[in-house]
This record gives C-alpha cells, structure tokens and sequence, in this order.
C-alpha cells in the first residue's frame, strides 16, 4: 500500500437500485419488498447515530396510487428539499462523516444516492476505510434487487506517476470483499479505474482527482443526472440477463425431458392396458411440461425486449454523458459495456430463442400423436367392447327364449298330460304312496313335463354352444 499517499476530500457514493413494481408486467402495483432501500438507510442511519435520517419512510413522498400513469413521472424526487444531509456525532480520535441522502423513482426503479465523506479534510489512504462504516455500504447489507455502484472520488495532493496501484490500495481499503479491475477510463480529465466482482453484484468506480478542471466540472454537477440514470441501466441490463438465463436454463431441462419422451414415444405402442395408462400419464405429464415450456420462451423473449429498450436508453444517457465531457476524454468502459450487451448478450438470447422455438412444435407434435394414439386405442377397445355387449345380448336371448321354451314344453305338458291320464282310469287307479310299482300320477306328471321342458332347453341351447366354441378356435 501507499502509505504516503493524501487525498483532500474523500467521498464514498452508493448508487443502489431496487425494483419498485415488476418490469415484465403492465401492473404498477408496489412489490413486496419495494421499501428495502429506504429500510437499510434507516438502519444505517441508527448504528451511525445519523439523527437527521431516521424516520426516512414517512418523509418520502411515495406514490400510493398504483394505477398513476407513470410515464408522466419518470424522473421523481422523493423529498420536497431534495436531498437529506447529515452529520455524524462526533467521536473522539475519528473523522467526523457529513454527507446526504437522495432519493429518487425512475420510472419503475427506486434509486438512492447515500453519500459519505470527509469534507475539507487532507487523509491518509488508510484512513478512507471510514467511508465504509462498518461495512454498510457492501452489497451484501444493501442487498438492492437490481445492483449497486459505488463511486470514489477524491483529489490527489501529490502528482503520481502509478495511478492504478494507488486505485487499487483505494479498492482494498474501502472493505467491498474480492473485486478484480475491468477497465480504465478518463472523464472530466481525470482517470476512472473500474473494480467489480465475479457475480458482478459490486460495481466500483475509482476517480482520481488530478486536474484542477475535474474539481470545477464535478462540482458543478452537470454530469450527475446522465451518470445516475446510466447506471441504473447497467444495473436493469445485468439483471435482466441474469433472469434470461434462468429461463434458457430451466426450458433447456425440459427440452431434454422431451426428447427422452420422443424417443421413448417412438419405441412405445399402448398395446396393453398398462401402456394405455403409461401413454395417458404421460399426456397429463406433457401438457404441465408443455405449458412450463411455453412460459419460459415467453419470458425470454420478455427478457430479450426488456434488454433492448434498456440498452436503447443506456446509449442515449452515454450520449447525455459523453456531452458534458471534456476534449480528450474518453469513457471507453461505458462503451465496451453497451457493446457487450449487444453483441453477446442480446446476441446470446436471439441464440437461445432459435434453439428452443422448435420445442414448441415438438411438443404440439407429441401431445397430438399422444393423444391420437390413446384415442384410437380407447376406441378400439370401445369397439370391443361393444361387440361383446352385443354377443352377451344374444347369447342371453337365445337363453331367455331356451328357458321360455322348456318352460312352455313343460307347462303344455302339464296341462295335457291329465287328459291323457283320464282317457285310461283303470290303469293309473289312485293307491297309496310305495304300495304300487307304479309312480304316482301327479309325480308322473310332473317328470314328464320337467323332462320335455329339459329337452326342450338343450336343443335350443346346443347351436349356441357349437357357434361359442368355433369362435373360440378361430380366435385362438
């Protein structure tokens, strides 16, 4: 590290920005957790002892209508004074903090400007820790839904010749965790070295102070709104991203699942009634999978306009930018950023899109053989079916008119066979029962009528037979 390396005037600003309704949706109704900006600040401001920014909440001017056209308002500020500032209660053998708090709404977005720093002070290098009290500024406190930045700026009382080792001992001093350099560039005739982690949820810009012209033009301002707006961009940009490619992985899974269906699909005829439910399982499956399929191409190419729009007004807060520059200035990071975004990851997601369309016609295709294969089995079996309905019909008419038949044989002979007795008296004389080697008459009777009626009944019953078992051997 440096060790004698002084800055006059260091200030540490957090650009952090949280989602206030959801980017995807017409609806601009406040999500869940909208209000965390304002929450961190005011635990911030209670374990800084910042009295002047507790109770933020209640002074913002926040917007309870949800159905107000906001196109109207796209740039709000959230305090009728415009900015909250602040001094820390002064602590023996500590730098005393001022700074302020600016809030603002852009759009769809809360964003907040919380600024720390020692103003009018000459400090050593190490001593620019404070500017991080506590660590309250890490992402990982804040925890913006969308990113944050977080600006350096301070004037170099000496010339140096290494200005990018000073800015990395500036890096490593402000406590931000693990941050590895990207780029380089110069902005109102001052270097800007910018820092970011892997995850790219910690953006840092170091600016270094040294020229004389850079201390007029940063205090005026003029700058400020295009830089704000900027970075809310980058931010928008980077997470939408992010979600695109949560989307392109989860339908790229079910893609996979899918092709192991058609596969299986080819392989597979519902030849049984096992098949039959595994097919009607799998067209109940498909159509879940199909829909979650379909939702996810959907928000991808959500994702893809949302990217465009975003790197549409990135360019032109560049342009806004770039016209409060200096002659020689060159903000190249902020360039190589939008042409990234254009060439890899809007590029990245037209890619992702032309492989993951046809699934679409892939599983319309499946759902509709699926189906078309359950239906035609269902009605075969329903055919079947109703043949043998149809054969059970028959064969119990054919038994109905065989058992009607017997009956009647026997119910004719009932009634004629005592005429028959009547016409010989004297051979069926009435004698007491098992005294004679005659049967009785009326159990005569009732023999002879069952036997015909028995008779009766298998003759009407053996075509039925020989037609049953010939269809059985032709079957077999």
């Amino acid at each position: 590290m440096n060790a004698s390396v002084q800055l006059w005037s260091p200030k540490l600003t957090l650009f952090a920005f949280q989602l206030r309704h959801d980017l995807a949706s017409s609806s601009q109704k406040t999500i869940e957790d909208a209000d965390n900006l304002w929450q961190k600040c005011e635990a911030i401001s209670q374990d800084l002892g910042l009295i002047e920014l507790t109770d933020i909440l209640p002074k913002l001017q926040l917007q309870t209508n949800d159905n107000q056209n906001l196109t109207s308002s796209y740039y709000r500020q959230l305090l009728p004074q415009k900015a909250i500032y602040f001094n820390q209660v002064p602590q023996a053998k500590k730098l005393c903090l001022t700074g302020e708090f600016y809030p603002v709404q852009l759009h769809d977005t809360y964003a907040v400007d919380l600024t720390f720093r020692y103003a009018n002070l000459t400090v050593d290098l190490a001593q620019i820790s404070g500017l991080n009290p506590q660590q309250k500024l890490h992402p990982n406190f804040i925890k913006a839904s969308l990113g944050q930045t977080l600006l350096f700026f301070a004037e170099l009382r000496c010339k140096y010749d290494d200005l990018r080792s000073i800015a990395d001992d500036c890096m490593q001093q402000l406590n931000l965790g693990e941050l590895h350099y990207i780029n380089d560039f110069i902005f109102l005739g001052s270097p800007v070295f910018e820092y970011n982690n892997s995850s790219q949820t910690c953006h840092l810009l170091i600016w270094l102070n040294c020229y004389s012209e850079t201390t007029e033009k940063e205090e005026a301002g003029n700058y400020y709104d295009p830089l704000l707006k900027l970075l809310c961009y980058h931010h928008k940009i980077l997470y939408v991203y992010e979600q695109s490619r949560y989307c392109d992985r989860e339908a790229r899974k079910l893609y996979s699942q899918l092709e192991g269906k058609v596969t299986a699909l080819s392989n597979q005829f519902p030849n049984s009634e096992t098949q039959l439910e595994i097919f009607k399982e799998w067209l109940k499956t498909a159509s879940q999978v199909a829909f979650t399929y379909e939702t996810h191409l959907r928000d991808l190419e959500v994702h893809q306009t949302t990217i465009n729009i975003n790197a549409k007004n990135y360019a032109w807060r560049l342009t806004e930018l770039e016209s409060c520059s200096l002659l020689g200035d060159n903000l190249t990071a902020f360039q190589q950023f939008l042409e990234i975004t254009k060439e890899q990851r809007q590029e990245q997601i037209a890619v992702d899109l032309a492989y993951l369309n046809p699934g679409k016609e892939l599983f319309r295709q499946m759902l509709e053989t699926i189906r078309g294969l359950v239906e035609i089995d269902q009605a075969q079996r329903d055919r079947a079916q109703s043949e043998l309905d149809k054969e059970r019909d028959r064969d119990l008419q054919i038994l109905l008119t065989a058992i009607g038949a017997g009956l009647g044989m026997a119910g004719v002979t009932a009634t004629a066979y005592p005429y028959y007795k009547e016409a010989k008296p004297e051979e069926h004389q009435l004698t007491p029962p098992f005294t004679s080697s005659q049967l009785h008459p009326i159990t005569e009777s009732i023999l002879v009528s069952l036997g015909l009626g028995l008779l009766t009944f298998v003759l009407f019953c053996l075509p039925l037979v020989y037609f049953r078992s010939k269809k059985r051997s032709r079957s077999e």
